[in-house]
């Protein structure tokens, strides 16, 4: 697994799923101490669709969600390489709805 470049932000987080916790991370690597012992294949989810700006947060939480609870499934206690994207469906002004779309690499970490 290469590297993030230094000039992109890493964001690390904590979901909690009917499967346990799970660690979820834009970084590529695991953290200082930890090694993948398993990688369980690439995860996806993607929010329902939304129309005010003010709903983004909870959108974004709500797929993140989705990916935790699948990464689970899987097996995988954390995810990996996170990547967000919020795709814009159609229309503008009122009728403008979007959606987030997350996707990474479900993985089973350890201790070294």
């Amino acid at each position: 697994m290469g590297n993030i470049p230094p000039s992109v932000k890493t964001v690390s987080t904590l979901y909690q799923t009917s499967h346990g916790l799970i660690s979820v991370s834009t970084r590529s690597e695991p953290i200082a101490g930890y090694v993948v012992t398993k990688e369980c294949g690439l995860v996806f989810a993607t929010s329902s669709s939304y129309t005010s700006p003010a709903e983004h947060d909870v959108k974004v939480q709500e797929a993140m969600g989705l990916l935790s609870n699948q990464a689970g499934a899987l097996g995988a206690n954390a995810v990996l390489a996170l990547n967000m994207e919020v795709k814009d469906l159609h229309g503008s002004g009122k009728h403008h709805m979007a959606q987030v779309q997350v996707y990474g690499t479900a993985v089973v970490v350890a201790g070294k």
